[in-house]
């Protein structure tokens, strides 16, 4: 009886029909991109707001409106979820920060160059302990 209950956990943790919030998450990675400075300007003028957002991951995320907006919080953090939800679904879905991040950090990809995982690290480095439980990567 005990082992069906350890076996159901561990699929409810990785389905991707479950919804696990990522407050936490955008705020680590706010703060390693620019410590939480809404004006910021960072990559030679290329990557603006709170989230360091590039045109082409704006331009990507499918978010009416223009890339400017993207210097305003609650805008930045519409786009960051809809190129969430464009290029890694199952991620959002399960709460796979690991890979969330990661796509942040290296594009559609990005879960998988190794180049993002020292960036991985910085925003797992900042976020609360409760959450640090989410970095199970379930892809």
């Amino acid at each position: 009886m005990i082992i069906p209950i350890y076996i159901s956990l561990a699929l409810v943790h990785c389905d991707p029909g479950a919804t696990r919030p990522v407050g936490d998450l955008l705020t680590a990675i706010r703060t390693v991109e620019t410590n939480g400075r809404h004006g910021a300007v960072g990559d030679r003028g290329r990557a603006i707001g709170p989230y360091q957002i590039h045109y082409v991951y704006w331009k990507d995320s499918k978010v009416p409106g223009r890339w400017q907006q993207c210097r305003e919080r609650g805008y930045a953090e519409r786009v960051v979820r809809a190129y969430w939800r464009r290029y890694c679904p199952k991620a959002l879905a399960s709460g796979d920060f690991k890979t969330l991040a990661r796509v942040h950090n290296g594009g559609p990809r990005g879960h998988v160059k190794s180049k993002t995982f020292g960036y991985w690290q910085k925003v797992q480095s900042v976020m609360p302990s409760k959450t640090k439980g989410a970095a199970i990567s379930c892809s």
